[in-house]
């Protein structure tokens, strides 16, 4: 007969479990067919995001008059899941720097297809 000490500590046990079976859930639903989770791909994606952020600011200190991420232009990717070959939506990131100080901002998109990000 099990105490009930050790109860509490398997429906503990179970309640982790749990949780960590839905962190998964949650982590597969972020990626589609087409992004798989690779080893260095959140720091990739940090990388990305990071670098036209920082453009962004450079042309708001106007410390330049063009920037440009070459790394850059994952606009496929949404607020919650990976898209498209794209894991983080620089684009928008950039986007959201800039409207710190103007209320508007031109993105042009000039690949073969739309940006559904």
């Amino acid at each position: 007969m099990s105490s009930l000490s050790e109860v509490e500590s398997l429906m503990s046990s179970l309640s982790e479990v749990e949780s960590l079976m839905s962190s998964l859930s949650k982590v597969e639903s972020l990626r589609g067919y087409d992004c798989p989770i690779v080893e260095g791909v959140y720091d990739y994606a940090a990388a990305v995001g990071g670098a036209t952020i920082t453009a962004a600011q450079s042309l708001l200190q106007q410390q330049c008059d063009v920037a440009i991420n070459w790394a850059g232009g994952w606009h496929h990717a949404k607020k919650d899941e990976a898209s498209g070959f794209c894991y983080v939506n620089d684009a928008v990131l950039g986007i959201l720097k800039l409207r710190e100080k103007h209320e508007r901002v031109l993105y042009v998109d000039v690949d073969l297809h739309h940006g559904d990000g």
